[in-house]
This record gives C-alpha cells, structure tokens and sequence, in this order.
C-alpha cells in the first residue's frame, strides 16, 4: 500500500482489525497521530514511525546538507511577528530527539545546550490573567493530567484517562492560541457540537482566564495594537479590518501575541 495515502492506510488497519480512536468528518476512521497513538498498537506504531522518519528525511535532513568549509552548520535566528525567537536553516527549535540531533556536535572546547522551559505559555498566561484556578492547576506535577480531572473528572479507567489527558493538552494550547471551535474539532476528530461543549466545560473552569481574553481583545481592538510582557507592541490592522475572517485573525493574534 501506499503509506502515503490515508484512505489506504485506514482500509488495511481496518482489514487487521485496527480502528481508530478517533473520526474524520466524514465520519471514517482517522488515520491521524491522535487517532492511532493511543491504541499502542504494533502495526499502527510502526505507521507512525514510518510518518517520523519520513518527515525527517523531507524537512531536516536537505537543511543540513548547507554545511560550511569545516563541516559546520549555521543556523540563522530571528524574530516572529509575536516576538518569539526563530531559526532556520536548519530550525534548530524544532529537531526532535532522533538521529539528527545525535549529529549535531559542539566543536573542541565548546559545549552546545539543549534547553526547554515546561509550559512556558500556560505560565506566562497564567501570570497575566491571574486567574487562580490556573495558578493553581500549575503547581501540579502534571498540568495537562490536573486539567483533564478539573474539565472531564476522573475515572478509574487508565485508558479513558489517559485519552481524557490527551484532549486537555490538546484544548490547553488551542485555547491559549485562540483555535475556532471548528479548528479545535479538527485537531481532537472530534463532531462540532461536542467541540464546543468541550470548549464551554474548559471556561466553566478559567473564568478568569476567558475574560481576561475578552478583555485584551476589546483594548487591542480601541488601541490598534497589543503590548507583550516585555513592552513590545505589535500592530493589528487586521482587527480594524472589514472582511470577517481577517477581523477573527486579529482577535487571535492578540492572545497569541
């Protein structure tokens, strides 16, 4: 088969017995990373595997062909239209833990660090809004575990919490980077209607979290703008825009920002 192709994929997982946890749109059984993770499965596994490697063939390796006269790669850093550090050429930030990193070599007398900050963005909007049943939630070993019992609550199913845990750390960024409801029913396969429910449990929860939203997208909409933590302003003509769908991009870049 062509593992390539996602209607194949699924018609001879389904041939072994092999279903999905999750749906497309069109209601067949989703191929997907979330669809199949879960199942822990050895045939879907080595699909998924297949997926990483081939992803690290297609998007990293041709990076670092670009080497200099001593073998050395260079990367090149810059800023976002948010603020946040890049880099490209190879994307350093994005490499993860496979046979490429393993080939990434501090030269003599030199030492490279691999740094990471543990939900850096749940963090940082937590201080912002203030909200404290976030701050609280943040003080727990496992925020998206801690998230999953207050949203969903807790069942003695391992495997139900497990997936309960998956779909609070999926809605988690979602939220924080302002996703539709229809993008958040996307990302999780699942119908609309419970994606929005799912959605109106999550703010049942942060209330202080979803008005601060509301409140930095009525001052950026006034100002023009939004400021960062840091004083940084970042202009949003979109917010002013009159096209709808170019006024909604606008609204989520200012929590995004």
């Amino acid at each position: 088969i062509n593992l390539a192709s996602n209607p194949q994929v699924a018609k001879a997982l389904q041939a072994r017995g092999v279903l999905g946890t999750r749906k497309t749109k069109a209601g067949s059984d989703s191929v997907s990373e979330e669809s199949l993770a879960p199942l822990h499965n050895p045939i879907a596994d080595k699909i998924l595997k297949y997926r990483s490697l081939m992803k690290t063939l297609t998007t990293y390796v041709p990076a670092f062909r670009a080497v200099d006269s001593q073998g050395r790669i260079h990367t090149q850093f810059g800023y976002a239209e948010t603020g946040r550090l890049t880099s490209s050429g190879p994307n350093l930030q994005n490499i993860s833990r496979n046979a490429l990193r393993g080939c990434i070599k501090a030269s003599e007398g030199h030492t490279l660090l691999s740094l990471d900050a543990s939900q850096l963005e749940m963090r940082v909007v937590a201080i912002l809004s203030q909200d404290p049943v976030l701050m609280e939630t943040l003080t727990s070993e496992d925020l998206h575990l801690a998230t999953a019992i207050r949203v969903f609550g807790y069942t003695d199913n391992s495997e139900l919490m497990t997936q309960r845990r998956y779909d609070a750390k999926q809605i988690n960024f979602a939220i924080l980077y302002d996703a539709t409801d229809r993008k958040i029913a996307e990302m999780m396969g699942r119908p609309l209607d419970e994606a929005q429910e799912l959605i109106m449990s999550y703010f049942r929860v942060y209330t202080v979290l979803e008005a601060w939203m509301k409140r930095k997208v009525r001052e950026a909409k006034r100002s023009g703008f939004v400021t960062n933590i840091f004083g940084r302003i970042r202009p949003l003509p979109d917010l002013a825009s009159g096209l709808w769908y170019l006024r909604e991009k606008g609204e989520r870049e200012v929590v995004n920002t």
